[in-house]
C-alpha cells in the first residue's frame, strides 16, 4: 500500500500504479454499470437515460470513496465485496423504485453471482497465456472482456426473469429464502477458498486450486441460476392461474348480472304495459269525485318506479338490457350517458358476450368519469354496423392532472375486491379476439376513449335507432 495520506493511498495504488493491472478499470465500470442497470425501472425516453447516466456516475463516485474510505483495513477480495454490498444496499433503500421485494432478490442474487462470475472468468487468461506466451499476449485481456459480458448477462437474466407483482401469491416468501439460502452458499465457499488459498499450504485444497475453484463456482453459478429461474416460474404460474380464476368470477358476476338486467328490464316493460291501466283508474277518480283516494293512490307512487320508464330502445333486446342498467345507475352517480345506437335486430353473438362486454366497457368508462372531477361528468356509447364489421366506441371524461402515459396503464382506482379488478380489460380483449376482432385504447380531445371492432358477418341493414 503506498504512503501518505490513507484515503488518497487507493487512487495512488489503483489508479496512478495500476497495482491490479489493466483490467481493474474496465471490470470496475461495468460492474457498477450493472448494479444502476440491475436497480432500474424499465426503460421510457430519452429523460430517462440521461438520469440514469448521471446515476451511474455518482454511483462510481459514491462506490470509489467508500472503496477508498475502507482501503486501510481491507484489501484485494474483500475490500471489492464489502464496497460492492454498501453500493447495493444504498441504491436499494435510497434510489431505487422497484418493490422491496425485486430490490432484495435481485440485490441477493446479483451480489452473489458476482462472487462466482469473477472466479470463473479469471484463469481464463492464464490458461490462454499458457498454451504460447508470446503469440498470445492478447489473452491478458481476456479475463475482464469474460466478465464484463457475463455481468451484463447476468443482469439481462436477472431483469427478463423478474417476476411479476406476486403480493396475493401465497408462499412466495418461502421461495425468496431458498434463493437466498443458495446464494449464501455461494458466498460463504468463495471465503472459504479466499482464506484458504491465503495459507502456507494451498495445496493441502486441492492440486490445482484455481481449476478447482472455477468447476466449483460454475456449478455453483447454474445452481443459482435455476433456482431463481424456479422462483420466477412458480410465482409466474400461480399468477396466472388466479387471473384466470379472477377472470371466471368476473365473468359469473357478469353472468348474474345479465339475469338480474334482464329480469328488471321485463318488469319495465310490463310497467309500460300497465301504464294505460293506471291512466284509466286516475280517469275512473277523477270523473267519480273521488280525490282523497287518487290523492292516497297518487302519494303512493314512488318516483324513481316513474324513472324507470325513462327506458332506451334501439330494437335489440341484450344492447337495451345493459344500456338501461348503466343509465339508471349513472343517474344515481350524476354521469350522463349519452348512447348513440343503431344495431341489427339480432347479432351473431352469445347474448352473455354482449353483456359482458357492454357492462366492463361503461363500467370502466363511469368509474374513470366519476374519478375524473369534471364539473358534468359523461359518457359517450356509440356501436354502429359498418361493412362486415360492428363498431363500438365508448368515450368519457378523465382526471387531466394524471400523465397521458399513466392513464393508458388502465390501472383501476377501484378500492374494494382488489382481485377482481384490473380484469375487465382482460375480459374486453377475450371477448374481441373471440370474434376476430380487435380493441384500442387512446386519448382523445382530454377525453379517455376505447374503441371495439367486432366480426360481423351476414350484417343485415335492419336496425332501429
Amino acid at each position: 500500500m503506498a504512503g501518505g495520506i490513507p484515503t488518497l493511498a487507493y487512487f495512488t495504488d489503483f489508479y496512478l500504479q495500476k497495482v491490479r493491472g489493466i483490467s481493474f478499470l474496465p471490470t470496475r465500470i461495468a460492474t457498477i454499470a450493472a448494479v444502476v442497470i440491475l436497480l432500474s425501472s424499465r426503460p421510457r425516453n430519452t429523460t430517462w437515460y440521461l438520469q440514469h447516466l448521471l446515476l451511474f456516475v455518482l454511483s462510481y463516485a459514491f462506490h470509489e470513496t467508500v472503496t477508498a474510505a475502507l482501503y486501510p483495513f481491507a484489501d484485494g477480495f474483500f475490500l471489492d465485496k464489502i464496497s460492492l454490498l454498501i453500493l447495493l444496499v444504498t441504491l436499494s433503500l435510497f434510489i431505487s423504485k422497484l418493490s422491496p421485494r425485486d430490490r432484495l432478490v435481485r440485490s441477493v442474487a446479483f451480489f452473489a453471482g458476482h462472487f462466482v462470475v469473477l472466479s470463473i472468468s479469471e484463469p481464463l487468461g492464464e490458461y490462454m497465456r499458457n498454451i504460447n506466451e508470446n503469440n498470445w499476449q492478447w489473452a491478458q485481456h481476456l479475463t475482464w472482456i469474460t466478465v464484463v459480458i457475463l455481468l451484463f448477462l447476468f443482469v439481462f437474466f436477472l431483469r427478463r426473469f423478474s417476476p411479476p407483482d406476486s403480493r396475493s401469491v401465497s408462499g412466495h416468501t418461502q421461495f425468496v429464502l431458498l434463493l437466498c439460502v443458495v446464494c449464501s452458499m455461494i458466498v460463504l465457499s468463495q471465503v472459504l477458498f479466499q482464506l484458504l488459498a491465503g495459507t502456507p499450504r494451498p495445496d493441502l485444497i486441492a492440486l490445482n486450486y484455481k481449476q478447482y475453484n472455477q468447476a466449483i463456482s460454475l456449478f455453483l453459478f447454474i445452481i443459482e441460476l435455476l433456482t431463481y429461474y424456479l422462483y420466477y416460474s412458480v410465482i409466474t404460474v400461480s399468477l396466472q392461474n388466479q387471473e384466470l380464476l379472477s377472470v371466471r368470477q368476473k365473468e359469473a358476476m357478469e353472468e348474474e348480472k345479465y339475469q338480474a338486467n334482464r329480469v328488471n328490464y321485463e318488469d319495465l316493460r310490463m310497467l309500460r304495459h300497465e301504464l294505460k291501466n293506471h291512466d284509466f283508474y286516475v280517469r275512473s277518480l277523477v270523473d267519480a269525485g273521488k280525490y282523497d283516494e287518487l290523492t292516497a293512490y297518487l302519494d303512493s307512487r314512488h318516483t324513481a318506479t316513474l324513472d324507470r320508464l325513462q327506458s332506451f330502445d334501439c330494437g335489440n333486446y341484450m344492447v337495451d338490457v345493459v344500456i338501461n342498467h348503466a343509465v339508471n345507475e349513472a343517474r344515481q352517480l350524476g354521469i350522463e350517458v349519452r348512447p348513440q345506437i343503431i344495431v341489427p335486430h339480432t347479432l351473431p353473438y352469445e347474448d352473455s358476450d354482449i353483456c359482458s362486454l357492454l357492462s366492463n366497457l361503461l363500467d370502466n368508462a363511469m368509474e374513470a368519469a366519476r374519478q375524473s372531477g369534471a364539473a358534468h361528468p359523461s359518457v359517450e356509447i356509440s356501436i354502429l354496423p359498418r361493412n362486415d364489421y360492428l363498431f363500438i366506441r365508448v368515450t368519457n371524461d378523465l382526471d387531466l392532472s394524471v400523465p397521458v402515459q399513466e392513464r393508458l396503464t388502465l390501472r383501476t382506482t377501484k378500492q374494494q375486491q382488489y382481485h377482481l379488478h384490473g380484469f375487465g380489460t382482460k375480459v374486453i380483449k377475450r371477448i374481441a379476439e373471440k370474434y376476430h376482432g380487435s380493441v384500442k385504447f387512446d386519448i382523445v380531445d382530454d377525453r379517455f376513449v376505447v374503441d371495439v371492432m367486432l366480426d360481423l358477418p351476414h350484417a343485415t341493414e335492419e336496425s332501429v335507432s
